[in-house]
């Protein structure tokens, strides 16, 4: 069995009691955006609760021009804690494909680096919050692991080489297959199942899975994951992939959205005339970006 070295940050909640715990995982690209994300969800935030953003990244990240600080309260802290993989034998980069990068990664360690907490909710960067998260993180998880977003899959026509895939090669029912952009994590419930050792042995055996983490976390623990109604995982790429009809649908089920999340490779910053951009647009915009400017000198 694979051990791995020690060197695992182990975070402490920085509120003495009672918080949101919201982690991120980024590299210095995202930035900008991941910017944006926070400051939607500290735009939802309840002032009278506290809330805990951690974002991890692999110790290369240059902050200095990126208005973190400026985001944070008494309330809503942000902390960037550092991943450094290259102390561990494991080879991540031989497990990608696409456009991932081994930040995607981090998922498997977040039950590890966050054990002195009760729960974390996980975000991907490419979200907006139209609602406050508080109302998710209180949801009770009690025998499961996760409770993650409502995948596409779910809503769209699925060619027959991907149903294969989640059938056969993952070895589950499609029905079951979720999103693991979004995902509230019971961190006890991840420690018990040994999910990090148990993640990198299943990556190992399915090689190069073509959802990177989201494949293994299925293929692990889709039976012990509660799929959350669509609205807290509304997904841009049935607006763009989507027939009419689909799209129509899509719409009674899934809105008013409680998170949207730009998960097509097409992203709004890119095309900011599309549906559903201008919500991001409206919080970037707070933040001095525009379809010309997406970054801060």
């Amino acid at each position: 069995m694979l051990q791995l070295k020690s060197g695992l940050p182990v975070v402490d909640p920085v509120f003495p009691s009672g918080s949101v715990n919201i982690c991120f995982a980024t590299d210095q690209n995202y930035l900008p955006f991941l910017a944006v994300t926070i400051l939607s969800l500290r735009d939802h935030a309840d002032p009278h609760c506290n809330y805990d953003i951690c974002i991890l990244n692999d110790g290369q990240l240059d902050t200095s021009r990126f208005p973190f600080d400026k985001l944070q309260t008494d309330h809503f802290k942000i902390r960037f804690l550092t991943m450094d993989l290259k102390k561990y034998p494991y080879d991540f980069s031989t497990h990608l494909s696409g456009y991932y990068t081994i930040a995607t990664y981090y998922r498997f360690f977040i039950g590890e680096i966050f054990r002195r907490f009760d729960k974390i909710l996980y975000l991907d960067t490419d979200m907006i919050a139209m609602s406050d998260p508080q109302e998710l993180f209180a949801l009770p998880l009690d025998d499961k692991i996760f409770a993650g977003g409502t995948d596409r899959c779910h809503f769209l026509p699925i060619e027959d080489n991907w149903r294969s895939y989640v059938a056969t090669t993952l070895g589950i029912p499609l029905a079951q297959y979720f999103c693991a952009g979004i995902m509230l994590m019971n961190i006890a419930k991840m420690r018990a199942a040994q999910l990090l050792i148990r993640s990198l042995q299943k990556l190992d055996e399915l090689g190069t899975p073509q959802l990177v983490d989201q494949d293994v976390l299925n293929s692990l623990f889709a039976d012990k994951t509660l799929v959350l109604p669509p609205c807290w995982n509304v997904m841009w790429s049935v607006f763009l992939q989507g027939s009419k009809r689909e799209q129509t649908l899509y719409k009674k089920q899934a809105l008013p959205a409680k998170i949207i999340h730009y998960d097509s490779k097409v992203k709004p910053w890119n095309t900011p005339s599309a549906y559903l951009a201008d919500h991001w647009w409206y919080y970037a915009r707070q933040l001095g970006l525009t379809p010309k400017k997406l970054t801060w000198d």
